[in-house]
């Protein structure tokens, strides 16, 4: 089996994957559960509400790549890359989430942190003046205003929120820091590593100032490797989904990568 076919075998899996979310979101946590068990706990419904909403994202993501490749057979030299960093951080923040590796409590503390850190970049989107054509404010508490309810809550309960980072949580959850800061250069445009992570060649004729050229193409065994391993990831990550709404995780079908 060649590189070319390994990837299309990585992003075949991927609309099946996402139908398996889209079925658990209908169907919600089961009793009983580690989801219906932590909802109970005051504040306890946060995990699953950000947990959910990672892990949609990332498969979005996914989706548009295995559809870019599947149905237009195309390979971007950087676009992809893009695609692929956001899988990872969104299925790596959903597995943190709901780890069962650690108890409700710790699992509440990670909920309201996400919800912290989702309102702290709320407040500085707040702080930049409305350009002239931006659509109007909702109405209501402003970031500044629910943090400091949050605060105040956690505080008064004993609760102390516990945060990892996006390159922590890719460290722990997801394929590694490494592949995950080879998939940042590519999305903030870096330079050293992007060639290193891609095909390029020196044109034999140098511009007529004197310049010499480089043409860069997507490596297609570096894509293949990075998306295996994010396609993998994101198998693990709907996987412990299943298992915290306390239903049987789908089986993976012949064309997937096996799970670790």
């Amino acid at each position: 089996m060649d590189v070319d076919q390994r990837l299309y075998r990585s992003l075949n899996t991927v609309p099946s994957l996402h139908q398996d979310l889209k079925v658990l979101v209908k169907l919600g946590p089961a009793a009983p559960s580690p989801a219906i068990d932590d909802a109970v706990a005051t504040y306890g419904d946060l995990i699953a509400i950000h947990a959910l909403t990672a892990i949609v994202n990332a498969m979005d993501h996914l989706l548009a790549w295995s559809c870019l490749y599947r149905d237009a057979a195309m390979v971007p030299v950087f676009a992809h890359m893009t695609l692929l960093r956001a899988a990872v951080e969104g299925s790596s923040r959903a597995r943190w989430l709901v780890d069962p590796t650690v108890t409700r409590d710790v699992r509440i503390a990670r909920g309201i942190a996400a919800l912290l850190n989702d309102l702290r970049e709320q407040r500085r989107i707040e702080a930049i003046p409305d350009p002239a054509d931006a659509p109007p404010r909702p109405a209501g508490a402003t970031a500044d205003e629910r943090i400091k309810q949050w605060t105040e809550r956690t505080d008064e309960a004993g609760i102390v929120p516990t945060w990892l980072n996006r390159t922590e949580t890719a460290a722990q959850f997801g394929p590694g820091e490494f592949w995950y800061r080879v998939l940042c250069q590519f999305a903030h445009g870096g330079h050293q590593v992007v060639i290193g992570a891609s095909a390029w060649a020196v044109d034999d004729a140098p511009s007529k100032e004197g310049v010499s050229r480089l043409r860069m193409e997507a490596d297609t065994r570096t894509v293949w490797l990075l998306t295996a391993e994010v396609v993998k990831g994101a198998l693990v990550a709907v996987a412990e989904l299943y298992d915290y709404h306390g239903h049987l995780p789908p089986a993976v079908d012949g064309s997937a990568p096996l799970r670790p």
